[in-house]
């Protein structure tokens, strides 16, 4: 796993910015995992119909640009390998 660490000098309203990016990143994240390790054979196709369908149904995924397949393709999700 990269870690990557910095320091930001930022005021509240980044902050805010920041930490709802963060808390959808891992909604979604965590709605692939599930959909990957329920259904079994689910390829990237099939996580980029999720991405779109949540977009969708949750206003705050809406305003996020999600690219589904590609960000899965490198997590390694439907690739049969566990994520965490």
């Amino acid at each position: 796993m990269l870690l990557i660490e910095y320091k930001l000098r930022t005021n509240q309203t980044q902050r805010a910015a920041i930490d709802e990016a963060i808390r959808t990143v891992q909604f979604v994240r965590n709605k692939a995992i599930r959909l990957w390790m329920d259904t079994r054979g689910t390829g990237p196709y099939q996580l980029q119909a999720l991405c779109a369908q949540l977009a969708k149904d949750v206003p705050f995924a809406a305003r996020q640009e999600f690219h589904g397949t590609q960000a899965c393709r490198r997590s390694g999700v439907g690739q049969h390998q566990p994520v965490l």
